[in-house]
Order: C-alpha cells, then sequence, then structure tokens
C-alpha cells in the first residue's frame, strides 16, 4: 500500500505520515471491517483464511489479518515462540515555534519534525525491556535537550 500523505499548503511531504489520519482511514475503507475491543483467544489458518475466535465465542475469518497488539503478541499461542524484543520508546511535542524556514526532518542524536499540525515532534529516547507505558519524565527531559539542541542549529 502506497499512501500519499499532504498537508494544508497542499504540499506533499514524503514520508511524513499521520498515524490518526492513516488509521481513521483504514477503517472506514470499504474493503476493511473494523472489530474493535475484541480478544483473540485463538488463531489459525485454514483454507486460504485466517480465523480468529474471540473471548465473546464469535468467530471471524478473513484473507488478510491484522494485529495490532504490540509485544502482547506472545499471548496468543500460534505466536507464543516468537522471541519478541520489548523495547520502549518515547516521543514529545511542544506547540512550533515555526523558526524553521525549512521543513525537513532534522536527524543526528535525535530528530526534530517541525510543524506537525501546529506541534514539533522531538525525541526519540529507546529502553530495551521496558514495558512501561506511562510518559516518563526522565525520557521527556532527554528528548527536550535534544530538542534544545537542534533549536540551536537551526
Amino acid at each position: 500500500m502506497v499512501l500519499k500523505t499532504k498537508q494544508a499548503s497542499s504540499s506533499s511531504y514524503a514520508g511524513w505520515v499521520s498515524p490518526n489520519k492513516i488509521c481513521s482511514s483504514l477503517i472506514n475503507h470499504k474493503n476493511i471491517k473494523f472489530i474493535p475491543k475484541k480478544k483473540a483467544k485463538e488463531i489459525s489458518y485454514k483454507n486460504n483464511l485466517w480465523v480468529t475466535s474471540c473471548d465473546d465465542s464469535n468467530k471471524y475469518a478473513a484473507s488478510n489479518l491484522i494485529l495490532c497488539n504490540s509485544f502482547a503478541l506472545n499471548e496468543i499461542s500460534l505466536f507464543k515462540d516468537i522471541d519478541l524484543k520489548k523495547n520502549r520508546g518515547q516521543i514529545n511535542w511542544l506547540p512550533s515555534k515555526k523558526k524553521y524556514g525549512s521543513k525537513e526532518i532534522i536527524s543526528d542524536s535525535g530528530y526534530l519534525i517541525p510543524d506537525v499540525s501546529g506541534f514539533d515532534v522531538f525525541g526519540s529516547t529507546y529502553d530495551r525491556d521496558n514495558e512501561n507505558k506511562n510518559l516518563s519524565m526522565t525520557d521527556f527531559d532527554k528528548n527536550l535537550k535534544t530538542y534544545q539542541n537542534f533549536q540551536e542549529i537551526g
């Protein structure tokens, strides 16, 4: 699948995506049936179809299956033996200062994506074997330092 994204200025930005817009367009696509808030108990592949049995006793079959559950994938028996590397990453954003003449992504020891819907997106930290889903102030401070370094360059 090729996704084209456009900003309000109608300029094309290859490589820039809006996760919310992508997810929204996919779950509203005529060829996709979105089934939220179901817990898969068992997944099997039979007769060229993925069959998913859910905790509410319903079964669903499809030629394609997309699992969006991060490192909880091992909770499904079909995938229990996959050696997943659990990494926690954090990005942060602040209201854009619009001081960058360019809308290019800046990358060095971190990255800055300037003015995404009014916000500068910057980061990123990564920690192996960290399953914490909460905002980390330590990671925010590291990312903020990166952001401030990019402001000195810009």
